[in-house]
């Protein structure tokens, strides 16, 4: 396999001692079919010996006229994507035209592990690959005694410095890392009621009202679900 990757970024060599945080911050882009070019995210991952949290949100520095569509209709600047991790279980908050907060036993991903590695400023990167509910994924990361997941992707033996799917849809870069004081908490309060994630494909891809009312104007009624564009297409329960 030949792969040309360019990390732009400053590496250093991180370990986690008592109640330090690590912090990773990404930029992410993602594929949508409303929009002409990729929507660009700031990405973070927090974590410490309470547990991760992952957040995206849109990258306000970005041109807004890209906004149109999808955005700029569901008032999506402001909303932070959450994917809090504890104790075996994945603890989501997303907007899917509503917001919604959902609960899933962490999934068992399959990773491959290569030996083709990449030296990059005198550090040595090692490639993964695994298809996750519909898409399949790439990822560099630099071997560590500290497993950093980045979204979903728990079980990379290291830092991800760079991850994407085969398909374009979607991109992460690291940017930076750093130590911080602060302490991972939950986002979710105790009156968080969760739904199960096996309700998310109803939820992402099922007729919403506006295309329930859009269907009963089609003569056709050949209009079944929203075209699936999101990180995950395809669930091992449907």
């Amino acid at each position: 396999m030949k792969t040309k990757v360019l990390f732009l970024i400053v590496f250093l060599s991180f370990s986690l001692e008592g109640q330090e945080t690590l912090q990773a911050n990404y930029t992410f882009s993602k594929e949508y079919m409303t929009l002409s070019e990729p929507r660009v995210f700031n990405a973070k991952v927090v974590k410490d010996q309470n547990g991760t949290l992952y957040t995206t949100k849109v990258d306000l520095s970005i041109d807004p006229k890209q906004a149109e569509g999808y955005f700029t209709k569901f008032n999506d600047y402001n909303f932070e994507y959450k994917l809090f991790v504890q104790n075996g279980i994945f603890y989501i908050h997303d907007k899917i035209g509503k917001e919604y907060s959902f609960k899933e036993k962490i999934p068992k991903i399959q990773y491959q592990f290569s030996n083709e590695t990449k030296e990059v400023n005198g550090k040595i990167f090692n490639i993964a690959t695994t298809t996750f509910r519909g898409r399949t994924y790439v990822l560099w990361y630099e071997k560590g005694d500290i497993s950093l997941p980045l979204w979903k992707f728990v079980g990379i033996p290291g830092i991800v410095y760079e991850a994407y799917s085969t398909d374009g849809n979607a991109k992460w870069v690291l940017e930076s890392l750093e130590k911080t004081d602060d302490i991972v908490v939950s986002p979710f309060g105790e009156e968080t009621e969760f739904l199960p994630y096996t309700l998310y494909p109803e939820k992402a891809y099922g007729l919403s009202e506006e295309l329930k009312k859009m269907l009963a104007q089609n003569p056709n009624n050949t209009m079944t679900e929203q075209k699936r564009t999101n990180l995950e297409i395809a669930f091992e329960w449907e």
